[in-house]
């Protein structure tokens, strides 16, 4: 049993590390469109059990920079969101962990 959990576990250990140290890719192109989703909260009714009521509880998502290369979408920074203009070439670097980073223009 030992040696079953020690398995998956390992198994698990190897995705990780083999998915972190990918190459990242670069990416070239214009950006098409810029676009900035603020903050939003919306705010629910939960029952606390310890204390017999409802207390409301927030809900927040955001916010969100994002950019829109060669028809595909990957959120940024609000720094490099900031540095970047519609309509220009750039070349970026993507890791599935790391994210975006600029490259050169």
């Amino acid at each position: 049993m030992r040696l079953v959990i020690f398995a998956i576990l390992t198994f698990f250990l190897i995705m990780f590390v083999n998915s972190y140290s990918q190459d990242p890719k670069i990416i070239e192109g214009t950006i098409e469109k810029k676009f900035y989703q603020e903050k939003k909260c919306i705010q629910e009714l939960t029952y606390d059990p310890a204390l017999n009521m409802y207390l409301p509880k927030e809900n927040c998502e955001g916010p969100r920079w994002t950019i829109t290369i060669n028809n595909k979408e990957f959120q940024v920074t609000e720094t490099l969101y900031n540095k970047l203009e519609v309509d220009s070439f750039y070349s970026l670097s993507y890791h599935p962990f790391k994210g975006l980073s600029l490259l050169k223009k």
